[in-house]
């Protein structure tokens, strides 16, 4: 899950964006500032993948943040420039933008360019979900994960270090933006396959390292569970 921010001094062009934007898998809002200093201040802090900056309300150096960011943090994210005319178009890509908007914005033209985003940069190992509930965020490393428990219209994280955490989002909604390593095996499960220590075909069972119990697995799924154990077996000793 890719984290986002939003520098608009106007809070109503920053709702619609948000809106767009949380309609799209993939990206979890960080907030929105509307001055330099407090949207410096989260990106440093909470380290963003993606920001979407108003350069018309920066006129003096519209380009400041980037310009500054590159002294503090190893990893730079990705900007996305907002502007009402095309004149900062061409710095903007100087300055390494992914992409450039013009106002007012057209919902075709944020969907395209957040897409384009996630195709180009989506990563599929060692990132992070975001869990949001209200103006409460959580951050989980997917790494940390040993599988997902569908729960009604909820779902629970089960972490390494016996942790359960609750997401009120179905599991179908996760599933969309794990990486690759998470599999589905059931109708209410999904598994990191890195954590897998056992597959009991005969019993239905796939046992998950710091996990007593075994997790189910229907038939509709065993076949992917075949496939993955034949590549288990490919590195057999």
């Amino acid at each position: 899950m890719k984290l986002y921010c939003i520098l608009e001094k106007d809070g109503v062009v920053a709702k619609d964006l948000e809106g767009i934007i949380n309609t799209i898998p993939g990206l979890c809002a960080l907030g929105a500032r509307s001055d330099l200093d407090s949207g410096f201040n989260l990106t440093l802090s909470k380290k963003p993948d993606l920001v979407f900056i108003n350069l018309d309300n920066f006129s003096d150096n519209p380009f400041l943040l980037v310009n500054e960011l590159h002294q503090y943090l190893s990893e730079i994210p990705k900007v996305i420039g907002l502007s009402k005319g095309k004149d900062l178009a061409y710095e903007a890509i100087k300055h390494g933008f992914v992409d450039y908007l013009t106002l007012p914005l057209k919902e075709l033209d944020v969907r395209k360019a957040v897409l384009k985003y996630l195709k180009q940069f989506s990563i599929d190992k060692g990132h992070t979900i975001c869990l949001k509930s209200y103006n409460d965020y959580q951050f989980l490393n997917t790494r940390d994960i040993l599988f997902l428990k569908a729960d009604n219209n909820s779902t629970d994280f089960y972490m390494k270090n016996g942790e359960e955490i609750t997401a009120f989002k179905t599991l179908k909604t996760f599933q969309k933006s794990l990486p690759k390593n998470f599999l589905r095996i059931h109708k209410s499960y999904i598994i990191n396959q890195d954590f897998i220590s056992r597959i009991n075909f005969g019993k239905q069972r796939c046992y998950l390292k710091h996990c007593i119990e075994g997790i189910p697995f229907s038939k509709s799924y065993a076949e992917d569970l075949k496939l993955l154990n034949h590549q288990f077996e490919q590195r057999t000793i």
